[in-house]
């Protein structure tokens, strides 16, 4: 059975779902969807990137005169509410429901389709920064992907303000969205894993005072010397958490030879370590999400580089600088480590 089946077969009755909680299921996670012009909400269930079921749609008001609907009775958290059904062309069902309940029916069917998925109980949210609607009542989101539902629409940041002091977000956030006004919200810089579509005004500030593992800004309004800047501070011990570092900026290209020479440099050596950079697995996910890109930021990976070590504890970063475009990769173990590690491939 889809998704979609097994979910409306589980509000049929507390015996129907019981026997349906059985089912082992692969895992899996849940994503709370509220990137919808018309006040819709969707919950769908991803159990790889490549792999993402729409399980139901949850409206509120009267639904349009063509439409068909049938009455229906669902059972829920140990309740029973009547609604209306419609079922789309791909058979996946739109709950509609009294507006009396709006406050709660959401977190109720969250919960059910985590309890009967055998779902993580983290939440995951895409959302539309300019119409942010029927959100979840929780302090902490796991993952959260900004979009937009118009065209063109260029989202102004104080959007985000109040989007953060609502929320906190913990490993991933993918902005695919263009962003206007400075990135001012120190939470933003705090999150794991950060990849940014389209933010002109983000600058040398935010790239070093970003505490997260994977940081992608595509562009981005960055020059040389805000690199050289960035580069500098990696040195002196900060960024301590940072794999990985892209820019693509927005107008203008980084150019090696006016930032390589300002550091000591080391050319590759496959004794030191491997000639590609590896894709994390968290670049590989915003990639295959973020559908609008159009820059594919992960081809930077392919360039061999040049090494720079921190002197402070010998921990070893690739830069790389092609096509205009700025990767920063760090290895994370010493220099005498990573020779070892490397022999005993050979």
């Amino acid at each position: 059975m889809d998704p979609h089946e097994v979910f409306l077969l589980s509000l049929l009755s507390l015996r129907a779902n019981n026997r349906l909680k059985s089912i082992r299921f692969p895992p899996n996670s849940i994503w709370y969807d509220c990137v919808f012009a018309n006040n819709t909400l969707k919950f769908a269930l991803e159990e790889m990137v490549n792999d993402y079921d729409d399980i139901v749609f949850e409206c509120f008001g009267t639904p349009r005169a063509n439409l068909k609907v049938e009455p229906f009775l669902m059972n829920i958290n140990g309740k029973k509410i009547r609604c209306r059904v419609s079922v789309d062309w791909y058979g996946t069902p739109t709950l509609w429901l009294d507006e009396s309940i709006r406050d709660s029916i959401s977190m109720s069917i969250h919960s059910h389709i985590v309890e009967l998925f055998n779902s993580s109980t983290d939440f995951q949210l895409r959302v539309d920064l300019e119409n942010q609607h029927d959100l979840p009542n929780v302090p902490i989101l796991k993952n959260v992907h900004f979009l937009s539902v118009g065209v063109e629409v260029v989202m102004s940041s104080h959007y985000l303000y109040a989007f953060f002091e609502r929320y906190t977000v913990t490993n991933r956030a993918i902005f695919e969205c263009r962003m206007d006004g400075e990135l001012l919200e120190d939470n933003v810089l705090e999150i794991d894993h950060l990849f940014i579509d389209d933010w002109a005004d983000i600058s040398e500030d935010n790239l070093i005072n970003f505490n997260g593992i994977i940081g992608t800004f595509v562009f981005a309004d960055i020059y040389t010397e805000n690199i050289i800047e960035f580069i500098n501070s990696w040195l002196d011990g900060n960024n301590t958490k940072l794999k990985l570092m892209i820019v693509m900026p927005f107008n203008h290209h980084l150019i090696d030879d006016a930032i390589l020479p300002h550091f000591e440099t080391l050319p590759f050596d496959p004794r030191r370590r491997p000639e590609k950079i590896p894709m994390p697995d968290e670049m590989e996910f915003c990639m295959e999400r973020a559908g609008n890109v159009r820059s594919r930021p992960q081809r930077l990976l392919d360039y061999t580089g040049v090494d720079i070590i921190r002197k402070s504890d010998g921990c070893l970063a690739t830069i790389v600088l092609e096509g205009g475009s700025f990767a920063f990769f760090v290895w994370g173990q010493s220099n005498e480590q990573r020779g070892q590690n490397v022999k005993q491939d050979e």
